[in-house]
């Protein structure tokens, strides 16, 4: 996926908004985090929003459920550069507790978009022309590493990094039969196409 300027303020933007949020909690140390404390004070769940590129969107809202001391189940929805993006999966936590290191799989789903326009190269000229094509939904297969840097009492800022791998095959539509893309354009559609490097950060709230 491609990070445009514009892209690239608002991932900034919403990075800015998550700190000025949780900036009126102050940071406890998470060296004490024990077991027995995660039990006393158990969260039931947590709710936030996020950016990121091939996480759960370019802006996201999202939510994770405790299941087990170790174990957590999430899911995200959000808007991303292949329309509206919803997915979900497991997250485990080697220390027992849904804070510092956690491991995630998940599966997303884009909508994709009908009637883009975009400028392409064609046969057998070469030459870059607007071509209208329809941006048919896909998935992708999500494995990641998360740092949960607890804040306050039971909130969390979450910095993920991983790989996406794109579970299906040239989601998308030229309208114009007539037109024959060049295979340079055809690299570039599965370039924008979910898949790739991850990289997010996300705010959630401890209820």
């Amino acid at each position: 996926m491609k990070i445009t300027k514009s892209i690239f303020k608002l991932m900034v933007i919403v990075v800015i908004m998550i700190i000025s949020i949780l900036s009126v909690s102050p940071l406890s140390a998470q060296s004490n985090l024990k077991d027995n404390d995660f039990e006393k004070k158990a969260t039931s769940a947590f709710i936030g929003f996020g950016t990121g590129i091939n996480d759960g969107g370019m802006l996201f809202a999202g939510v994770e459920l405790p299941v087990f001391k170790a174990v957590s189940i999430f899911a995200n929805a959000g808007l991303g550069g292949w329309g509206w993006k919803i997915g979900g999966g497991l997250i485990y936590y080697p220390q027992h507790i849904p804070y510092k290191s956690g491991f995630s799989i998940a599966y997303y789903t884009a909508s994709g978009l009908n009637d883009y326009t975009m400028k392409l190269w064609v046969e057998p000229s070469g030459v870059e022309e607007s071509v209208n094509i329809d941006l048919k939904r896909c998935g992708s297969v999500n494995l990641v590493y998360s740092y949960n840097l607890k804040v306050g009492r039971s909130s969390k800022f979450v910095f993920s990094g991983g790989y996406s791998i794109p579970v299906t095959n040239d989601p998308y539509e030229v309208k114009d039969k007539s037109i024959v893309i060049t295979a340079s354009s055809k690299q570039l559609l599965n370039y924008m196409q979910p898949g790739g490097l991850v990289v997010g950060v996300k705010c959630m709230i401890g209820l």
